[in-house]
Parts: C-alpha cells; structure tokens; sequence
C-alpha cells in the first residue's frame, strides 16, 4: 500500500532497515524466504479463487520488499556504525529535510480580540461558585482554537 502511494501521488518513501541488511529483503533470504515459504505453503492449502488470490498477494509481497530494497534507505549499521541513538538522531534529521514545513506568523492576539477577551477573562475569575457554559463559535480559519489559548 505504502508504494501504491508513492506510485500514485509521489510520497517520499524512506525505508529503515533495522538489524536487517537490505541484500537480505532483495534477495529475500533467510528469515524472508522462510517467511514467504511459510505462506506459500498456506496458500497450498487453498483451492481455485483464493488460491489464485493469495498467491498473487504472495508475490506482490516479494515485488514490494525488493523495490524496498533498492530505495535509497537508512541502514543502521552503514549509517551510524549501530549506535541506535545517532540512527534516530540521522532520521529524523533526513525526514525533516525532506518536510516542506510552512512557518505561521501568529500574532498573540488577534484585531478584534482583545476586548472580547478581556471580558471571557474577567467572567472566568469572577470568583462566583456557579457553574457556567461558554461557546466560541464561528466560521472556520479564523482563530477560534488559538484565540482560546491566549484566554486561558
């Protein structure tokens, strides 16, 4: 699924590979070909339609994983000599690069505002024991959630 939507919409994709050397998901030996034979040996079991149907899951599973494998990824052992904190250090530091990260200016209260939310404070602290209800409504985007955090 993960590369249908890199196929279809352009996501990044950045593999990890974890204590597990991406030769090994390529060629899918070892742990992976006893995985893959296991569920072969499952789908054995079946018969006609569904049998068809998961073998041809199978190997859209084994397509996947080799294209994985030969996206540029990070290794930990080629990528930080398997220190696990400097790993995610480098990965979160790669995924940040590729974010296209949009910085708002938001001014602390906004033209209007203040006035409005002197009164909403001045309520809140009345010091009275009675229990009260306040609703802050409006039409979408124009500061209702951060607005309530400069009351409070």
């Amino acid at each position: 699924m993960i590369l249908r939507r890199r196929s279809t919409f352009g996501h990044v994709v950045l593999p990890v590979f974890y204590d597990v050397d991406p030769s090994l998901v390529r060629k899918q030996s070892r742990y992976f070909e006893e995985a893959f034979t296991r569920h072969e040996g499952k789908v054995e079991a079946k018969s006609g339609e569904t049998r068809k149907e998961w073998m041809s899951k199978v190997e859209e599973w084994r397509a996947a994983l080799r294209e994985v494998a030969d996206l540029a990824g990070m290794n930990l052992q080629n990528r930080a000599d398997g220190h696990e904190l400097r790993f995610i250090r480098k990965i979160i530091k790669v995924v940040g690069d590729k974010l296209s990260r949009t910085i708002l200016d938001i001014t602390p209260c906004a033209i209007g505002i203040p006035s409005r939310a002197r009164k909403i404070q001045f309520w809140l602290e009345d010091g009275s024991d009675d229990v009260g209800e306040a609703a802050i409504c409006g039409m979408g985007g124009i500061g209702k959630t951060t607005q309530s955090f400069y009351i409070i």
